[in-house]
């Protein structure tokens, strides 16, 4: 019958291999992070900072500072109550941190692109192998049927035999 060795030589059996020979997906390449540029790593680094919560605490209790020793009698008063340097200062920040954020988030969603293509071309790969693997099986499916049969009919020619020689030949015998 078939042993783990015959499988194995038949799976690895480079004349055995289906019609539709394996290979890479079109358009397959291997994903390349590249090393970012110094902007696009300091855009990384301000919106990591500034999207966390010790920046808003920071930035809370400097705006709470600036507040109280600009109300408070007693301290030098450097922008009275409209606030309008706090105003500027705000003004400036948000002017150069919104678009280095936006720089940053364009710059880790080319990544995310770039991570599901290569994720798409590992899907379409193990499809692939996957199939090949199924018309594999198919074909050892099949040749063991094949052997299976020939067994089969073996054993009916040799039950046969034995049956004819336990049996004797009815029109042999007279009928008294």
């Amino acid at each position: 019958m078939f042993s783990i060795k015959s499988i194995t030589d038949f799976i690895s059996d480079r004349n055995t291999t289906p019609s539709r020979p394996r290979k890479r997906p079109s358009g397959y390449k291997q994903f390349d992070s590249g090393k970012p540029t110094l902007g696009q790593w300091l855009a990384d680094k301000l919106a990591a900072k500034v999207g966390s919560w010790s920046f808003l605490i920071v930035q809370s209790t400097i705006l709470s500072v600036w507040i109280g020793m600009n109300l408070l009698p007693g301290f030098p008063h450097w922008d009275e109550s409209p606030f309008i340097l706090l105003n500027l200062v705000f003004s400036f920040a948000s002017a150069y941190t919104a678009p280095i954020v936006l720089m940053s988030q364009n710059r880790q969603s080319d990544v995310d692109r770039k991570d599901a293509e290569y994720d798409h071309q590992i899907n379409l790969k193990s499809g692939q192998d996957i199939e090949w693997l199924h018309e594999k099986m198919d074909s050892l499916q099949e040749q063991q049927i094949a052997e299976l049969t020939r067994i089969v009919r073996e054993q009916q020619l040799c039950l046969n035999e034995i049956r004819a020689s336990l049996i004797p030949d009815v029109s042999n015998r007279r009928v008294g």
